[in-house]
């Protein structure tokens, strides 16, 4: 019986951990895939030596080696579920030193199903992960050399070199050695008193505050729940020890491991953000069939899709001719303004419209911040985009600094070494080609925030190119700009050899009063009388409709009935 009894629970945790790796490939795996880009693991002396200058150097340097396998995206569910499982196998061997064996090998999921609530957080290191697994490895060697004589003093002795190594797990070493020596009350208030107060001036040794040296390697102020939540994870293994010793059969076990996993899918899973960061991925990768794909299909509610579609458009030169063709938001859908304490994947997309639109000096600066703001202040993505961005502006000194970086790392230095290839041929890839050809000859780098003057300067600057113009004028257009869009016109199209899209003509008749300057706007702008002569059937329309919108349904897709159905004020999900 007992056997049939180890075989169901063995089954029963296979399924879990397949549940897991299937929540994380198939569910979030842009979530999993996007720590790599916002950090760079360099494989030289002196970077690997600097973790010795930070709390937690195993389990930092453990957890972000591993973390930079991200970038491909099967390997970083099978990486993160080979750590839950490890995670899983010390925990039981450390609560079977403890004692605890009553449903032990089912219960030891609980800190399996805390740590998969916070992996699905893009701010949520490998490094915590790697940091309880090595804290509870740790606290097993101690209770293994106490063993024979019931001696505190191999937990004393480690003590020290614990925060140093694991962080802030070092609460699940000390929970772990209380429960070791629960039946000596004094000699586990002394161990936790002594423990707490060594991780608390080894802290401020680190010149972290108590917040930090309490949730390091996490750092606060990113994506992240609550940092009280943070206790739940090694809360869960006095919780296993607690329910272990209750007499309680498998199957309570078992209920309470899947009530925990599913409430960590339950509560951390979010659809846009995924969406948001699969879009990016696939952006910064040059895969922009999959982001017209997205982008095209995606609800009107969110708003990303409609800054990525609009970008699409731009890029198949296509922005104004099919543009209210799809849900728009107006003020938005086209640009995002760019601020210091802004969400970085915001800041990410920037870059991607900046350099469709073809500025640089802006979408460097972007750049810049991105790496500011980067919980390590460093982003892999950051410095590829860098790295192109110099070479796109001619700047093959700065350039080169970037791929130095890059080539120091496992799996980019492919990529660096064939773009230091292109810089000592002097040629460049397609894509940065192109990029340079649209970019402004005499630019300069206005406030991130000025979206306006930015495209306006740029419209000037290289009128070869239509993309500025036509963001600037579709934007004052889903702005209701009417007046300032006519000024634009009248610079950029006026008098101009290039073909006028519908829309435009569209906009310019729909700031028509009376008779008089109807006249005068179609005769000065060269408008065709087929659209003439809808915006008359239009207005006929609109008198008649009153107030009624489906008898203007013929009129969708027309400027004219984008005026009357939106509203500036329109709340959309980002």
């Amino acid at each position: 019986m007992k056997c049939k009894a180890d075989f169901w629970e063995y089954a029963y945790i296979a399924g879990f951990f397949a549940a897991c790796w299937l929540w994380l490939f198939l569910a979030v795996p842009y979530h999993i895939s996007f720590k790599e880009q916002t950090g760079v693991f360099l494989m030289n002396s002196g970077f690997i030596a600097s973790y010795l200058l930070k709390p937690g150097a195993v389990a930092s340097l453990a957890g972000d080696f591993l973390t930079q396998f991200f970038w491909f995206k099967p390997v970083g569910p099978v990486i993160t579920v080979l750590c839950l499982i490890l995670l899983w196998a010390v925990t039981r061997k450390a609560l079977g030193k403890c004692g605890m064996t009553k449903g032990i090998h089912i219960l030891s999921l609980l800190p399996v199903a805390v740590e998969m609530a916070f992996i699905t957080y893009l701010n949520y290191p490998l490094s915590c992960t790697t940091g309880i697994i090595a804290a509870v490895s740790l606290a097993w060697l101690c209770m293994h050399l106490s063993d024979r004589h019931g001696s505190v003093i191999p937990f004393f002795l480690a003590m020290p070199f614990v925060y140093p190594a694991v962080g802030a797990h070092m609460v699940t070493f000390l929970l772990l050695f209380c429960i070791y020596f629960r039946r000596r009350p004094v000699a586990a208030a002394a161990g936790i008193l002594a423990g707490t107060g060594i991780m608390l001036v080894e802290g401020y040794l680190y010149n972290l505050s108590l917040t930090g040296t309490l949730v390091y390697p996490v750092i606060p102020g990113y994506k992240l729940p609550a940092l009280a939540l943070l206790a739940l994870s090694p809360a869960s293994i006095p919780a296993a020890a607690i329910l272990s010793s209750l007499k309680s059969r498998s199957w309570i076990s078992i209920i309470t491991a899947s009530v925990s996993l599913f409430l960590a899918i339950y509560l951390n899973y979010g659809y846009t953000e995924e969406y948001m960061i699969e879009m990016e991925t696939n952006a910064c990768r040059g895969q922009w069939e999959k982001v017209w794909d997205m982008a095209e299909d995606a609800p009107d509610s969110y708003f990303y899709g409609t800054f990525y579609r609009n970008l699409c458009l731009a890029r198949q030169d296509a922005l104004p001719d099919r543009l209210l063709q799809y849900h728009q938001v107006p003020e938005g859908g086209m640009n995002v303004p760019i601020n210091p304490g802004m969400d970085y994947l915001w800041a990410f997309s920037s870059i991607d419209q900046l350099l469709e639109v073809g500025d640089i000096p802006q979408a460097t600066g972007c750049a810049l911040l991105c790496q500011t703001i980067m919980p390590h202040s460093n982003s892999s993505q950051m410095l590829r985009r860098l790295a192109e961005l110099a070479m796109i502006a001619g700047d093959n000194d700065v350039a080169l600094k970037y791929l130095d970086l890059l080539s120091r790392t496992i799996v980019h230095r492919r990529w660096a070494d064939r773009k230091k290839s292109e810089i000592a041929s002097g040629t460049l890839s397609k894509e940065l080609a192109a990029y340079r050809e649209k970019s402004a000859a005499a630019d300069r780098l206005f406030l991130q925030s000025d979206w306006y003057a930015s495209l306006r300067n740029l419209a000037e600057c290289n009128p070869s190119d239509r993309t500025a113009a036509d963001y600037l004028m579709c934007s004052l257009l889903l702005g209701k700009k009417t007046q300032s869009f006519i000024a634009a016109f009248d610079r950029h199209y006026l008098g101009k050899d290039v073909k006028v899209p519908e829309l435009y003509y569209e906009a310019l008749l729909s700031n028509v009063h009376d008779e008089e300057s109807f006249t005068d706007t179609v005769r000065k702008y060269g408008i065709p009388a087929a659209i003439a002569n809808r915006y008359m059937e239009f207005l006929k329309a609109g008198g008649e409709s009153d107030g009624n919108f489906e008898q203007l349904e013929e009129f969708k897709g027309t400027y004219w009935y984008y005026l009357v159905t939106t509203h500036l004020s329109t709340n959309v999900r980002i």
